[in-house]
């Protein structure tokens, strides 16, 4: 029986992949260098593609957590920043009534406010997109065990009775649970569906 790691790491076949579909590029004609823009991003998609597939499982998912862990943490430190210069700047109001202070210590009041909004529509955007709405009489995830493996399904559906879809979700690295929550969403009524992340 094959083993899973041996469909990965295969570094010869990302560059032939990338090489392969990257060559299309030779036959299109630049004459401007705005033209270069789509190219650039679709040979970026290419690699990115090509490593995923052949090289690191996970990596396009490691990566935007990576960057999302990295803005967090620039954002917090962004506003410990302002805070910091804006209880100076307050300081210096209370003591010597500075004008210059009082601007500093309105600035720092609105991007302070300007970075908690952004910070909160954040954490907003991604409760948004992952919680399983209880609009179905069936909704819930489950965590269930294949072959020493921890794996996810949500089921949705009005009726355990109703045929089952199984939706598999395309590849790794992403989620397709608020994908099938909303195109999927008027079938629930005649089947229960099951997405197997």
């Amino acid at each position: 029986m094959p083993n899973i790691q041996d469909y990965l790491n295969q570094w010869g076949a990302v560059m032939f992949f990338v090489l392969l579909y990257g060559s299309f590029l030779i036959f299109i004609p630049f004459y401007k260098k705005m033209d270069k823009k789509p190219a650039v991003t679709y040979l970026a998609f290419i690699i990115a593609f090509a490593i995923e597939m052949h090289g690191i499982p996970f990596s396009m998912y490691l990566i935007a957590w990576g960057l999302f862990g990295i803005i967090s943490l620039l954002l917090a430190l962004a506003l410990m920043v302002i805070i910091l210069s804006g209880i100076v700047a307050l300081v210096f109001v209370i003591i010597k009534e500075d004008f210059i202070a009082s601007k500093i210590f309105r600035k720092s009041l609105l991007w302070g406010l300007a970075l908690l909004v952004l910070a909160a529509t954040q954490v907003l955007m991604s409760e948004y997109y992952t919680y399983i709405p209880e609009t179905s009489e069936i909704a819930y995830e489950e965590k269930v065990t294949l072959n020493d493996s921890e794996q996810y399904i949500t089921v949705r559906g009005t009726d355990e009775n109703n045929p089952i879809i199984l939706f598999f979700a395309g590849g790794p690295g992403g989620s397709q649970v608020q994908a099938t929550r909303e195109h999927l969403k008027g079938l629930e009524e005649d089947f229960t569906i099951v997405t197997w992340e």
